[in-house]
């Protein structure tokens, strides 16, 4: 049986028995409660890096003259809505994509997993940037209050033409060799 024992003795020896008792209690309840949160993170894990590795790039290295390169990193934690990507459209034609989802976690790294997957269907099919936004957009309707910030642009490497559209995000800089 569970019967606790009556504390008998000094008042102040008493005192502290009582007060090593509750800092035992506590200290077992934040083990449990740290114990659960390791768990859950465990449990998390593997879904993280499942939305991780969906909004990263699957750019060519090359098309042509052009070299592709980025790197995401989110401004908190380990995951977030943001996300570029580069798809050969044509022979000589690519499309680089940037977008911000707001929001941070999985949540808006779900949100932006929609809105990658339609502009990159939209975008693989010929569509027209327009239309690539469109679908973006489309695939956070119902999600209250997320937004999405967007830049494409198609460059075609024979002639040097570029094409670029722009929702909200950053204006593009074009840089060369000098600066």
């Amino acid at each position: 049986r569970n019967t606790p024992i009556e504390p008998s003795g000094p008042p102040d020896l008493v005192r502290v028995g009582q007060d090593a008792e509750s800092m035992r209690r506590q200290l077992v309840a934040e083990i449990d409660e740290a114990r659960s949160a390791r768990q859950a993170l465990d449990q998390r894990a593997p879904v993280v890096s499942a939305i991780r590795r969906e909004l990263a790039a699957h750019a060519p290295d090359r098309l042509g003259q052009i070299q592709l390169a980025g790197q995401v990193s989110p401004a908190e934690g380990v995951l977030a809505g943001d996300w570029w990507d580069g798809i050969v459209v044509g022979q000589d034609v690519m499309a680089v994509m940037l977008t911000d989802v707001s929001g941070h976690g999985a949540a808006a790294g779900v949100a932006a997993m929609r809105v990658k997957h339609s502009m990159t269907y939209d975008t693989m099919r010929g569509r027209s940037m327009a239309r690539a936004f469109e679908g973006g957009a489309d695939a956070l309707s119902g999600d209250e209050g997320r937004f999405a910030t967007v830049t494409a642009f198609h460059i075609d490497t024979s002639t040097g033409l570029v094409r670029y559209a722009n929702a909200g995000h950053h204006p593009m800089l074009l840089l060369n060799p000098e600066g």
